[in-house]
């Protein structure tokens, strides 16, 4: 029996150590690394960012044991295949909505097109082993990971790393207000030794997400019965392509007119993905996915398409950024013939006129244009109602402005720290 006890607290004594290799002082760039013993992880090998996106430097990222992944943005994956490639034998873990989605969003990227070939990038992709929303994955030596909902994005998850010296989560970036149609963040029902959380909005002053949501809706229905096409800026992944899911429910529920969807070809890979795995998104319990047969309409219109002969639409159309190219084509004409615009309010009113009309401001009014909140990320109360519930012993900001996360920091009087890139934290 004593052997046994001595092997039990070696065990338990084990070293754990963080170290954030990117996004741990910004929002965005996203890339940890954290060993309990012998054991390494690594959690979301996003990119780095120093004036232009780059892969996280993998030279010090040999005998990695796991990979785990919480979403497909890129800010979170952009350096996966060269992480894998040094690591030829790690177990990549990840949701099968993210595996999915990792291998459209990677073929496309700047920071793997050209490098790799897509048949390099699928032999990586091909060799992430697909994991569901509370499933156990045994990691040996009495340690055990679990991923739960995020609410970020489609796919999205949080990671709770359990061992006998304590548990661990790192949330990577989530949401836990319920937008409708992912599943938002599930608290885990546990004690935490760590908590390592994004601060994406700390510091920041943001409007319910259900109430944005009702907004959404309430101007496309006033829109689209004033006979006025609806033209919607939106990302692959993003809030407003949810809100696109949601439109099949309120027409169907009378809350919505029956109109015609329209997506631009830029989203349609993402959005057959949101279809191919519907089953696992809380949309599903009320609406059976055969309802969206007839309803979407996943070719995109184009510039030959007369707009005053069709009855009102709603055109999703991407991307939202409002650079490059867009809006283009029919994009261009559906707005200039009396359309209306809804973008994300993070781009001004004075961006949009100059990329829609590009001739001032006479060719575009501004009762045509909406600008709205669509974040998917926690805000300050709800984070601090979280931290306050679950009471980690620590808790590590990363993947936020330091200025405000230092301050909230402080607020939590010294149970929290903001992480410095590449400074080791012993937990």
């Amino acid at each position: 029996m004593s052997a046994v006890r001595a092997a039990d607290k070696r065990i338990y004594n084990r070293p754990i150590k963080f170290v954030s290799l990117a996004g741990g002082r910004e929002i965005g760039r996203h890339s940890h690394y954290l060993s309990i013993g012998k054991l390494k992880i690594l959690v979301d090998p996003g990119v780095q960012a120093n004036g232009h996106a780059r892969p996280i430097d993998v030279k010090d990222l040999h005998g990695l044991n796991f990979i785990f992944l919480t979403h497909a943005h890129l800010d979170h994956i952009g350096s996966l295949i060269d992480v894998m490639l040094v690591n030829p034998h790690t177990r990549v873990c990840a949701t099968r909505a993210t595996r999915a989605l990792a291998s459209i969003i990677l073929k496309k990227s700047n920071l793997t097109r050209g490098r790799y070939s897509e048949e390099e990038i699928d032999r990586c992709i091909n060799r992430i082993k697909t994991v569901h929303c509370e499933e156990e994955i045994h990691m040996g030596k009495g340690i055990y990971a679990r991923f739960i909902d995020a609410g970020h994005i489609l796919g999205s998850a949080s990671i709770v790393i359990c061992a006998p010296e304590g548990n661990i989560m790192i949330t990577g970036d989530f949401a836990t207000e319920d937008r409708g149609v992912l599943f938002p963040f599930r608290r885990p029902d546990m004690d935490l030794r760590a908590l390592i959380t994004e601060g994406s909005l700390v510091g920041l002053s943001m409007p319910s997400a259900a109430r944005e949501r009702d907004s959404f809706m309430s101007h496309l229905r006033g829109n689209i019965n004033e006979d006025r096409n609806v033209v919607v800026a939106a990302t692959p992944l993003g809030v407003f392509q949810e809100y696109a899911m949601l439109m099949p429910q309120l027409q169907q529920d009378g809350l919505l007119p029956s109109f015609p969807i329209f997506l631009n070809a830029n989203l349609r890979e993402a959005f057959k993905i949101y279809l191919r795995y519907y089953e696992s998104l809380a949309l599903a319990a009320k609406l059976p996915k055969e309802s969206f047969a007839g309803f979407m309409v996943l070719e995109p219109l184009d510039k030959k398409v007369d707009v005053s002969k069709m009855s009102p639409f709603c055109l999703i159309a991407g991307p939202s950024n409002l650079k490059w190219e867009f809006p283009n084509g029919f994009v261009r004409q559906v707005i200039m013939q009396g359309g209306y615009l809804i973008a994300d309010n993070r781009y001004t009113e004075s961006l949009i006129y100059r990329r829609v009309s590009r001739r001032g401001k006479d060719r575009i009014k501004p009762e045509q244009i909406m600008r709205m909140c669509s974040s998917n990320h926690v805000t300050e109360p709800d984070l601090n109602s979280l931290i306050d519930e679950m009471r980690p012993h620590k808790t590590v900001f990363v993947h936020g402005m330091p200025r405000s996360l230092r301050r909230f920091a402080r607020e939590l009087s010294g149970v929290a720290m903001v992480s410095r890139i590449k400074e080791f934290i012993n937990l």
